[in-house]
């Protein structure tokens, strides 16, 4: 099974804190949607937002007020 996270930047502060979750992570998007959503395709039975939640909260401890997140299993 795999997951698939999708961020999108509320603000300008949302973007630079997703960009910086790219550089740390090594991560980039698989998609980019046209309301600046970005999807990440992640392999791994059980995945989930938690990694990702750590490491947004690790460069801003307020990032949900700036990026929405949703986590989905994909077929």
């Amino acid at each position: 099974m795999a997951g698939a996270i999708r961020l999108v930047p509320l603000d300008e502060r949302g973007q630079q804190i997703i960009d910086e979750l790219e550089e740390k992570a090594g991560e980039q998007p698989t998609e980019i949607q046209e309301d600046g959503g970005r999807l990440y395709h992640l392999k791994g039975a059980g995945v989930s937002g938690e990694e990702f939640d750590a490491m947004l909260s690790e460069i801003d401890s307020e990032w949900q007020e700036h990026v929405t997140r949703t986590s989905s299993i994909l077929p």
